[in-house]
């Protein structure tokens, strides 16, 4: 994991100057309460988390067998948090027959 954060460091160094940091560059929504000072004030400088979350993707589709994900020995799912802590959701869908809709289908052919 700690090598993971290492890469992840080097591709976007959160120190490192963006523009999108540069928040007097940029206008607040327009129907900000308080306006743009309000809006500046709780704006995070998070160019980095959004760069990263490119590079990452934000969805996974993993095969899942018999109730089991089908990954490598080696492999595993995460949840990486990029701009935070904050509070957050997450969705998963589920697609797919389950056994019984399966061995139905194979009798009906």
């Amino acid at each position: 994991m700690m090598c993971l954060l290492q890469f992840l460091r080097k591709l976007a160094p959160p120190s490192d100057p963006y523009l999108h940091n540069d928040l007097h560059l940029r206008e607040a929504p327009a129907d900000w309460p308080g306006g743009w000072e309000a809006w500046a004030a709780q704006e995070p400088e998070n160019a980095h988390s959004h760069l990263l979350s490119m590079v990452l993707g934000n969805s996974e589709t993993v095969p899942v067998s018999k109730g089991q994900l089908c990954i490598g020995t080696w492999q595993s799912v995460m949840l990486v948090e990029l701009d935070g802590p904050r509070k957050r959701t997450v969705g998963i869908q589920v697609v797919g027959t389950t056994q019984q809709q399966q061995q139905q289908q194979q009798q009906q052919q």
